[in-house]
C-alpha cells in the first residue's frame, strides 16, 4: 500500500523580483514536490488568504521568512488556525529581528529547515528548543543564468 503524501501549501506574492528568491523558491518547491503535493496559491499577506488555507486541507504549510518575515506566524495566532507550519530559513543576514520575533511562536509540530549548516548554527543561539534541519537547495545555474 503506498503512503498517503503530505500536502504542504505555499503562499506567494508573485512580487519578488530578486533572482536568489526566484531561484531558490523555485528549487526547493520542486524538491518538495518528488516526495509531497505541493499546493501554491496567491497571497497578499490579509487575514481573508490566510483563512483560504482551511479548504485546502494542508498538513504543512510554508512560512518562508524571506518573504513574509513573522507574518504567517503572526496570522496564525490571529485567526486561531491549527495548521503547523515549515520555516524556511534561507539566511540569517538581515532577518534576525524577524527571527526572533518568531522563536515564541513556534510550537512543536513545527518544523525548522535552514538550507545550511551556518542559518542552523545562528537560529540555533535563538531558540534551542526545536529540533532543525539542515536541507540544501541545489542550484541550476542555467537558471540562474536565465
Amino acid at each position: 500500500m503506498k503512503p498517503k503524501r503530505i500536502r504542504i501549501g505555499y503562499q506567494s506574492t508573485g512580487k519578488s523580483g530578486f533572482i536568489s528568491s526566484i531561484v531558490n523558491n523555485g528549487h526547493f518547491l520542486r524538491g518538495l514536490a518528488t516526495f509531497a503535493d505541493v499546493v501554491s496559491m496567491p497571497f497578499d499577506g490579509s487575514e481573508a488568504d490566510f483563512e483560504k488555507l482551511d479548504a485546502l486541507k494542508l498538513d504543512y504549510l510554508l512560512a518562508d521568512i524571506m518573504d513574509y518575515g513573522p507574518l504567517q506566524f503572526l496570522l496564525r495566532e490571529k485567526t486561531g488556525r491549527q495548521i503547523p507550519l515549515m520555516l524556511l530559513l534561507h539566511t540569517v543576514w538581515g532577518w534576525t529581528d524577524g527571527l526572533i520575533s518568531i522563536a515564541p511562536l513556534l510550537r512543536p509540530e513545527d518544523i525548522v529547515i535552514a538550507i545550511s549548516r551556518n542559518g542552523k548554527a545562528f537560529f540555533s543561539k535563538i531558540t534551542d528548543h526545536f529540533k532543525i534541519h539542515v536541507i540544501p537547495i541545489p542550484q541550476d545555474v542555467r537558471a540562474i543564468q536565465r
